[in-house]
């Protein structure tokens, strides 16, 4: 067992000498960019050359066959069609009117001021799930397909975004190897093309069967950072397990983040945000925590301004622009809908749609950069 554990020691402090290698040299291909420094050692292109070949050697992998390309999309859009099925029948109805729970009995009052129906929360975790494990799955093959290329090409003398490789030699001793990882940068940097025209072609199959009422610029911020977040999280995925088994880690790394720490199961977001300290960090690094928030927030504001007297218990179609500019203009007191309850049985706060379109932006940032690590410092053994 001392065996065991001084190994695992070791290992440790080689993965945080290694990643403070490829710090301390990324640090220094900046410097030399800036500063004009040539490679001592090969007659390398000026970095910009560099930039766009990668860009265009990347941008060749990806859209040089444009019938995989637009398959791809096609699958986007078919799992927006299934995921719209979901949310086509959904509805929202707020609490009874205060006049009746007023006159309800005291041990029906609480219930009584709760929404009579709310399947947003539901539905967005829903989404979520899909975007997560659909964004997951299309960026198994980015990093997966280039790790190979990466380390052939780590001897070219590319300057950009350098890493750093540790290798043990005799006398315990440690000798940074510096290697490029460009190939993979570019292709993060082309794959965004297919992040935004996954997110469009979703976008579009979404609203078949669901009428959103929210602002559209919403739910597609929604969706193209979930895309984002997913498949920074994919990347990761294809780096650390086997090929044997990626894709059924990536099913269980989808299922992890929407239903675990997504906010809407247990805990709950209100529990969430009450956390403090590093048990607060997986959820922080959550896009689904921030998704699911966006999406209900964005979905409900509407209701705001939905008179209350309009449900009839008959129909619960949401009322036209038309019809709200009637109640209003109207002059007399209206009670409109009642939003509250939901909000704080969920932990949601209005307004805040933009904070959680951040905060998955930040968290697809997170895991880029565990993502690179990983490919530095994972194996090494087999690359030096």
């Amino acid at each position: 067992v001392g065996f065991l554990i001084s190994d695992m020691c070791l290992d440790i402090k080689m993965w945080f000498i290694k990643a403070g290698a490829y710090i301390a040299q990324a640090a220094d291909d900046v410097v030399a960019v800036v500063t004009g420094r040539e490679d001592p050692v090969r007659n390398t292109c000026h970095a910009g050359w560099q930039f766009l070949y990668c860009v265009q050697r990347a941008a060749q992998q990806v859209f040089r066959d444009r019938n995989t390309f637009i398959s791809d999309q096609m699958i986007h859009f078919f799992i927006g069609v299934f995921i719209s099925l979901v949310a086509s029948a959904l509805e929202f109805v707020g609490p009874n009117m205060n006049q009746i729970c007023d006159a309800s009995p005291v041990a029906l009052q609480t219930i009584c001021r709760v929404n009579i129906m709310d399947g947003y929360a539901f539905t967005g975790n829903f989404v979520m799930f899909g975007l997560t494990f659909a964004g997951i799955s299309a960026g198994l093959g980015t990093f997966g397909d280039e790790k190979v290329a990466h380390w052939r090409e780590a001897s070219t003398g590319l300057i950009t975004a350098r890493v750093s490789q540790s290798r043990q030699d005799r006398g315990a001793t440690f000798r940074a190897n510096r290697r490029s990882m460009s190939a993979c940068n570019m292709m993060v940097l082309v794959d965004f093309v297919r992040i935004v025209f996954a997110a469009v072609f979703f976008y579009i199959a979404f609203q078949l069967n669901y009428t959103y009422e929210g602002k559209l610029s919403d739910l597609y911020g929604v969706i193209l950072m979930a895309y984002y977040a997913s498949f920074s999280l994919g990347y990761l995925v294809s780096v650390v397990a086997p090929p044997s088994m990626v894709s059924l880690i990536a099913v269980v790394t989808a299922l992890l983040f929407a239903m675990k720490l997504s906010g809407t199961n247990e805990p709950s977001l209100k529990d969430i945000k009450d956390l403090e300290g590093p048990s607060s960090f997986p959820y922080r690094v959550s896009p689904p925590r921030y998704g699911v928030e966006a999406f209900y927030i964005s979905s409900i504001g509407y209701y705001e301004n939905v008179p209350m007297e309009y449900y009839d218990q008959s129909s619960t179609f949401a009322p036209t622009n038309e019809i709200i500019a009637e109640y209003k203009a109207d002059g007399t007191e209206v009670e409109w809908m009642n939003v509250t309850p939901g909000l704080d049985t969920g932990g949601y706060e209005l307004g805040v749609v933009s904070k959680n379109l951040v905060g998955m932006m930040f968290a697809g940032w997170f895991w880029l950069f565990v993502t690179f690590m990983c490919m530095v410092t994972f194996d090494i053994s087999k690359k030096a």
